[in-house]
């Protein structure tokens, strides 16, 4: 018995790999274009810049908060980056840029967190604010988008090494997440992150400052969500006031998918890669096969519902197994005594 509970929970723990491998096998069979090199090359690439949303989002969600702005920073800091470059100074660097890219995202995640733990404003709300200010503010800026866009701005997204058709891209993805997944697991700062997502007051009187985890959690979230608009604007070599619009759904869908728990403190890096490659795996199944693009934001919806319910059944099973092992233990501890 004792096999097979481990194996339930492996299952469950690691239910969103599972799933990636078997749509992996049935598109195989089904869809004659989709196992190949390229089509999988595609698929991680042009799920590089959503993902450093998700990533940004898991950060927020370890905690216990939410940070709905980071579809308008996706927008926002390449905007304000590139106008820095061409317009407001035109003759800087554009690697400077790209700096002033990632630090208007950081800035964004900052006031969010100042705003959450020095004036108590609710997280949903500020960040709710946030998303419509900001992407205002984009759409003033750049109404009609910006199309020339320097060489070395874009290299993040657009370089491709040579000899190969490897995006650097899907590498610099990769390694974020391996960075953060080593951040969570490794250092005290992941650790208490997670501790003050699980219980709050709890890790406030065992003396961790979760004021200023929360903090830099926005801080994250929002460089990250800049960084991901970075790789989308080298992949289409120019910036416009749509980006990241409507995408905090798929963002939410692929962490929980992923194993994100929505109350804090529950989750890991790995799961919340793997969501987005499921999402990232069933648009292409469905692009392939010809589906409506309405039917697929429909097909993702149902998606997310399927989240929710499969987080629900794993916390009533993990319940399950804590409530058999402690009457085990009490069990066991009563043979003791009675012999």
């Amino acid at each position: 018995m004792a096999w097979r509970r481990k194996s339930a929970v492996f299952m469950i723990d690691n239910y969103i790999w599972v799933l990636l491998v078997f749509l992996v096998a049935v598109a195989a069979i089904f869809i004659p274009k989709f196992f190949s090199t390229q089509n999988f090359l595609n698929v991680f690439y042009q799920s590089t810049s959503f993902s450093m949303m998700v990533l940004g989002m898991t950060f927020c969600l370890l905690i216990g908060q939410f940070d709905l702005s980071i579809e308008s920073v996706f927008a926002f800091g390449p905007a304000i980056g590139t106008l820095f470059m061409l317009h407001w100074f035109p003759h800087s660097s554009p690697y400077l840029a790209i700096l002033v890219t990632l630090v208007a995202g950081s800035a964004v995640g900052l006031f969010n967190g100042l705003m959450t733990v020095k004036l108590g404003v609710n997280a949903f709300l500020q960040t709710l604010c946030m998303l419509i200010i900001l992407r205002g503010f984009v759409l003033f800026l750049i109404p009609m988008g910006i199309y020339q866009i320097p060489n070395p701005y874009l290299l993040l997204g657009e370089y491709v090494i040579p000899g190969t058709r490897f995006p650097i891209a899907i590498i610099v993805c990769l390694l974020l997440f391996l960075l953060a997944h080593l951040i969570i697991t490794r250092t005290p700062f992941g650790k208490n992150l997670i501790a003050s997502g699980s219980n709050p007051r709890a890790a406030f009187l065992a003396g961790i400052d979760t004021g200023k985890l929360r903090i830099w959690a926005f801080i994250l979230s929002g460089t990250l969500a800049a960084l991901g608009g970075l790789l989308l604007v080298g992949r289409m070599g120019a910036v416009t006031n749509s980006m990241g619009n409507g995408d905090i759904m798929q963002v939410f869908a692929a962490a929980v998918l992923g194993g994100i728990s929505l109350d804090g403190g529950k989750g890991s890096i790995s799961g919340a890669l793997g969501g987005v490659l499921v999402l990232s795996m069933i648009s292409n199944v469905l692009n392939l096969g010809g589906v409506s693009p309405f039917l697929i934001q429909a097909i993702q919806g149902v998606l997310l519902l399927l989240a929710v319910v499969i987080e629900n059944f794993r916390e009533s099973f993990y319940r399950l197994v804590t409530r058999q092992d402690i009457r085990r233990v009490i069990n066991d501890n009563e043979q003791r005594a009675s012999a």
